[in-house]
């Protein structure tokens, strides 16, 4: 499923956080729940995600689930659905 970057872009919004402030966020919400190291998430790989210029692994999806729901923010989708569903 393709990932969708405009979400990223709205959780910040909505958080108000810039690039570097929701990396390094997120970075330390993932250590502490155990989805990943935090040194994985830099304001580049923030950037290239939201801007779909790459797509985040699995792991970090899930995570951006979790780290939205538990903020309120259950509403945001990450992905693209598939319209054959």
């Amino acid at each position: 499923m393709p990932f969708k970057g405009e979400s990223i872009k709205e959780l910040m919004r909505r958080e108000k956080l810039d690039a570097c402030s929701f990396a390094s966020e997120f970075g330390e919400y993932v250590d502490a729940k155990g989805f990943g190291k935090k040194s994985c998430y830099n304001e580049r790989s923030v950037s290239r995600w939201r801007t779909n210029k790459s797509n985040p692994p699995l792991r970090v999806i899930d995570a951006l689930y979790a780290y939205a729901k538990e903020r309120g923010h259950s509403d945001l989708e990450f992905y693209i659905s598939s319209t054959n569903e």
